[in-house]
Formats: structure tokens, C-alpha cells, sequence
């Protein structure tokens, strides 16, 4: 296998930070071969019509780890206060030439059908089984390229009719915040329009103070401010 890129090698440190953690119980890992490095927009998006008129720049492929796949799921250990994650990642261009996610029912609305038409699943919980993923809504002549948020049981939450959410921020700052988060589920909120008030979000309110209160000392080496404050604007 070739040497990881310093990308890479941030994302594989952060996995085995959660691997070599006493606080840490792994339920399930998976880490699959690199492909190669990228210097451009692999050359198959210009053969196919559909994406003609899809931006896909430059910090996509700088942005994007070429793992064939990488994945963590994970709870943490007693004395701690017991909550748990999940990531599974891979290449983005891969991503992108997968079919979008089959989320749509008998019920779902053409304008809902539309947007999940559009989605490709970037990161799942496919060991745990949460029914939680984040996608990257292909479109044409957008730029950034959104991110959203598919949780099954948002619509559960008082308020709230749908099961997904817009994330405020882009693909490259999505992996960046997953090093931080380690995947914590829930942790998706922290960058998307919602307000944790809401009954039915005691669950994840209760994971993410965890998370803010046991990894500063379980990974040291993250400042993990940012994501406080971003709890406290939504409380």
C-alpha cells in the first residue's frame, strides 16, 4: 500500500486514536486499501452527460481521502458516561457515481423525491444500523455542492415533519469536524440549523455534552471549544 497523504494520515490517526483508547470500546472497525492519489477530477465525470453541468472543483479531489473505505463504530467505556458513534467513509468520487439512497415511501411528497434523488451517501452508520447518514446533494451549476443530514427519527422530534437537514458547511470542512467528532451520534446538529430544545432531542443533547465533557481528556491533542459553543447556541 503507497504512503498515505497527510490528509489520509489525519484521518487514520484519528481512527486509531479511538482504536487505543482505555475510554473507547470498539464494536466494529473497517479499513480498506488507498487508491491512488488524485491531481484532477477523475476523467469519467467529463464522459457522462448527467454531470456535465455539475462544479465539481479543485478542493473536492484535494479535499477527498482516497480510502477504499475507513469506518468505526464505537461506545465508550465505563466509568464514562455511556454514549456511542459511528463514521464510515470512502472515496468521495466514489460517492458521487453510486445510486442515491433509497429513502423515499409510498407517502414521499415529488418534491422530497426530487431531493433524494439527488443525494449521494458520504458517510453512514452501517454497523450500528441507526438509520443516520450524510449525503452531498448533487446539482448543476451549484457551488459549493450542498451536505445534508438523513436522521430516521427527526421526524419523531416535536416540530419537526421531515426526517432530514440541510448541514452549514462544505465537504472538505465536514471531514475536518468528523476528525473532532469521531463520529458521536448526532453530532451533525452542532453544524445545521436546529434548535436541541426540542423535545425528543434529549438523546442527542445528552451524547454531545458527553462527547464535549469526555474527549478533551480521552483525545488531548483537540481542542474541542468550538463544538461547546456550537452546543450552547443550540440549547
Amino acid at each position: 500500500m503507497r504512503e498515505p497523504t497527510e490528509l489520509e494520515s489525519a484521518h487514520i490517526d484519528s481512527f486509531n486514536e479511538i482504536l487505543n483508547s482505555e475510554s473507547i470500546t470498539v464494536e466494529h472497525e473497517d479499513f480498506r486499501e488507498l487508491g491512488e492519489v488524485l491531481d484532477a477530477t477523475p476523467g469519467v465525470f467529463s464522459l457522462l452527460p448527467e454531470w456535465q453541468d455539475v462544479i465539481l472543483g479543485p478542493e473536492l479531489y484535494r479535499a477527498t481521502p482516497r480510502f477504499n473505505g475507513l469506518g468505526c463504530h464505537w461506545n465508550t467505556s465505563e466509568p464514562r458516561p455511556s454514549f456511542g458513534g459511528e463514521f464510515w467513509i470512502t472515496d468521495l468520487y466514489v460517492s458521487l457515481l453510486q445510486d442515491p439512497p433509497d429513502l423515499a415511501w409510498d407517502g414521499s411528497p415529488e418534491e422530497e423525491r426530487r431531493l433524494f434523488e439527488e443525494f449521494r451517501v458520504i458517510d453512514s452508520t452501517p454497523s450500528a444500523a441507526t438509520g443516520q447518514m450524510t449525503a452531498i446533494r448533487v446539482q448543476p451549476s451549484v457551488d459549493p455542492l450542498e451536505i445534508w443530514y438523513f436522521d430516521m427519527n427527526l421526524n419523531t422530534v416535536d416540530g419537526w415533519d421531515r426526517q432530514y437537514v440541510r448541514m452549514n458547511l462544505t465537504y472538505p470542512e465536514y471531514l475536518e469536524a468528523l476528525l473532532l467528532t469521531k463520529g458521536t451520534f448526532g453530532w451533525q446538529y452542532l453544524y445545521s440549523d436546529v434548535s436541541l430544545r426540542s423535545d425528543g432531542f434529549e438523546g442527542v443533547v445528552f451524547a454531545l455534552e458527553s462527547m464535549i465533557e469526555v474527549f478533551p481528556d480521552v483525545f488531548p491533542g483537540h481542542d474541542y471549544t468550538s463544538l461547546a459553543d456550537r452546543l450552547q447556541e443550540r440549547l
